[in-house]
């Protein structure tokens, strides 16, 4: 709707014309178009508790039908919202990702999950130079994880992985550690290896997998 939106206002003066004498008028209270139009999509999951406290006061069968059915609907549209807003986050992520790393052309069936900054070297063993100078981003697709490496922010390769690839904390090494395959590598903070270890555990593909020891 907001892309539409834009669009009319860029390219029909008519409309935009309109739109701005419209938003004068004292009925609007000083509010835009576009406030009334995201006030319409905040207010749907209050319209969804509306309706279930109205069915649990109905007693008529006729008129209980009707709620259902204007509930059932209004859910199916929350979702679709929420699906769009996903899909709309997802692309904004990607479009971050592949611009930093110089790739032209976005996929339209990948999906992000996670992104964190690793190292080689336990935390206590680096300087500050190091940790500028070299490090890596583990990123999680619902596809394959990639392994970026960087080097004072330039981009030096690009490993990818399979899903049924392991990652494993060690905590005989340090809270910070893990492997991933044959390489072990290092967070900044143990909080960020349990986000990681949790993302990458809650991926379809890894479910469906039997339990094995290791996430």
């Amino acid at each position: 709707m907001q892309q539409t939106f834009f669009r009319l206002s860029n390219e029909n003066p008519q409309f935009n014309k309109f739109i701005h004498t419209a938003e004068k008028k004292p009925e609007c209270n000083l509010h835009s178009l576009q406030d009334f139009s995201i006030s319409i999509v905040q207010r749907i999951p209050q319209y969804i508790t509306l309706l279930n406290d109205l069915m649990k006061n109905t007693q008529d069968l006729k008129e209980y039908s009707q709620l259902q059915i204007a509930t059932s609907r209004l859910k199916e549209v929350a979702n679709g919202i929420n699906q769009q807003k996903k899909e709309k986050e997802n692309m904004k992520q990607l479009k971050n990702i592949f611009l930093e790393y110089g790739i032209k052309e976005i996929p339209l069936n990948k999906n992000f999950v996670y992104e964190e900054t690793v190292y080689k070297t336990e935390t206590s063993q680096r300087s500050e130079k190091e940790q500028e100078d070299k490090y890596y981003r583990l990123i999680i697709f619902t596809d394959e994880i990639w392994i970026v490496k960087l080097k004072s922010h330039v981009l030096q390769s690009i490993k990818k992985f399979a899903l049924n690839i392991h990652i494993s904390p060690l905590p005989t090494i340090g809270d910070t550690a893990f492997k991933l395959g044959k390489n072990i590598y290092y967070t900044s903070k143990s909080i960020k290896l349990t986000q990681l270890l949790y993302h990458f555990s809650q991926l379809p593909e890894r479910k469906q997998q039997p339990p094995t020891g290791l996430l």
